[in-house]
């Protein structure tokens, strides 16, 4: 009997072997080749395991599967693990439950989307076209939200594990949590199991996962690159006539889709995915401004940003920022200090420095190394810093040199990235400073702020006001 005659029991048989973790490589080839050729069967896969993939997902955040009353007797589930229904119960019981859970766990993840959103902003290596077209390092992303990368790379990671990488020019908007619409440049994705179906719309075509990596590029008046890095996706393009054109693309092929020709046209694969290095042990820059970006302020006084470390780290380098990237006029300090956040970590005002663990000062013409806004002195050794509370601290910025203040002469957010390496530390806090003690006179020198005092005011809104100090580190080795 073919496989097309007898798919739905064929399917269930292979759905079952995935989920007890016995699938073989045969099974599943036959498996890409019976979605490639049947819509239902392609229909009844993403119902089956989008399901499977919100109960792993839901269970995991909730009470509601736990206990030996449970329905199918589950525990909490790891986020790669699914239930393995198939042995559990049958027939008409399966459907049954399936649609009475669906319905339930469909109520719960719009609820939880409509309060929180449905992805965030993991790793940002590049820039914002416009403070209205980008995000925060972190910040929640709303449906409806679009944005515009300049250039460089962004990672966006959704509720249902999406992660979407954004590289150069490009713009898109959130429609769903499982739709995003796609209008220029390229985006790369990689679908877990649980975000089967999960959609790239595009003006000439729609691209919908099933289960995989691939990356998606749209150029030259709404021409449409598809590429298909690991799994498996269909691509459906539709006519002026509104007649549906479909292909299934598997592991290394591509095609192009042409609104001017007909049919889709085979390109050479080329791997586009190259996304932001992760590597915790890479070396990462703490707070970044755009190259030539100016100052906006004349500020004589120290200027600070907080942050907490997670995992211990290595600081390599410090650095200030420099008005212009044309070199420095005036000397700047930078100091990182430890910090006291005495019991109330979300109670900045009554923080307090302890000590300063490293100071590097900077003087016109000195040889500092220039990355984007920022130049950078080296540390004697690398300075290690445990797990606690920390501040970044700069000063000596006058009308020769001015700070960057994200309060003064209108937003700046899109000429500022922040790494936190994965996690080896959190960016907190509203930012730091102490009162000027007015302006720089000829016997005076150019700085004005005491060495041993630590900023204990505070700013309000941006963990990263100021575009001032600054510091290059690592994982601790």
């Amino acid at each position: 009997m073919s496989i097309q005659n007898d798919w739905e029991s064929n399917l269930q048989e292979w759905l079952a072997a995935i989920d007890d973790g016995t699938v073989s490589n045969e099974q599943v080839e036959l498996l890409s080749k019976l979605l490639e050729e049947n819509a239902d069967a392609r229909k009844f896969y993403l119902e089956h395991m989008g399901l499977l993939g919100h109960l792993a997902v839901t269970a995991k955040r909730s009470e509601l599967f736990e206990g030996p009353t449970s329905l199918f007797e589950t525990k909490r589930w790891d986020e790669n693990q699914t239930p393995r229904f198939w042995q559990k119960v049958t027939g008409v019981s399966v459907v049954a439950a399936m649609l009475l859970m669906g319905v339930i766990i469909y109520q719960s993840l719009e609820n939880s989307s409509a309060n929180k959103g449905v992805a965030t902003l993991k790793s940002q290596d590049g820039w914002w076209e416009h403070p209205g077209l980008g995000a925060e390092l972190g910040e929640t992303i709303q449906v409806d939200r679009w944005l515009h990368l300049e250039d460089g790379k962004a990672v966006l990671r959704f509720m249902n594990g999406v992660e979407l990488t954004l590289r150069g020019d490009t713009t898109i908007k959130i429609v769903s949590p499982d739709v995003v619409r796609l209008f220029s440049g390229t985006a790369s994705l990689k679908v877990p199991r649980q975000a089967i179906g999960f959609k790239v719309s595009t003006t000439a075509a729609e691209v919908v996962d099933f289960g995989t990596e691939f990356t998606v590029r749209v150029y030259d008046a709404e021409v449409v690159d598809i590429q298909v890095h690991q799994g498996l996706v269909e691509v459906k393009r539709s006519d002026e006539m509104g007649a549906t054109e479909r292909r299934m693309l598997k592991t290394k092929e591509a095609v192009r889709v042409d609104p001017l020709k007909e049919g889709y046209i085979e390109i050479e694969p080329v791997d586009l995915r190259d996304e932001p290095d992760q590597n915790q042990d890479s070396l990462k820059i703490a707070y970044r401004t755009r190259k030539n970006t100016k100052g906006t302020q004349a500020y004589h006084g120290k200027l600070g940003h907080d942050f907490v470390v997670n995992e211990p780290i290595e600081v390599t380098r410090l650095g200030v920022f420099d008005s212009g990237s044309d070199g420095l006029k005036q000397q700047l300090v930078c100091e990182l200090w430890q910090r006291d956040d005495l019991g109330t970590p979300d109670d900045f005002k009554d923080d307090k420095g302890t000590k300063r663990l490293a100071v590097v000062a900077f003087a016109p013409g000195d040889d500092a190394e220039l990355i984007d806004s920022n130049r950078f002195q080296p540390l004697k050794s690398p300075l290690r810093l445990e797990p606690g509370a920390y501040s970044i601290v700069a000063y000596g910025y006058g009308e020769k040199e001015p700070n960057g203040n994200d309060g003064v002469s209108g937003s700046r957010r899109h000429l500022k990235s922040r790494d936190d390496g994965g996690g080896l530390i959190s960016f907190v806090g509203t930012s730091r400073f102490e009162r000027g003690l007015g302006e720089v006179r000829p016997d005076q020198p150019q700085w004005l702020s005491d060495p041993e005092n630590f900023p204990i005011k505070i700013d309000q809104t941006f963990v990263d006001r100021y575009s001032a100090g600054t510091f290059e580190y690592r994982r601790a080795r």
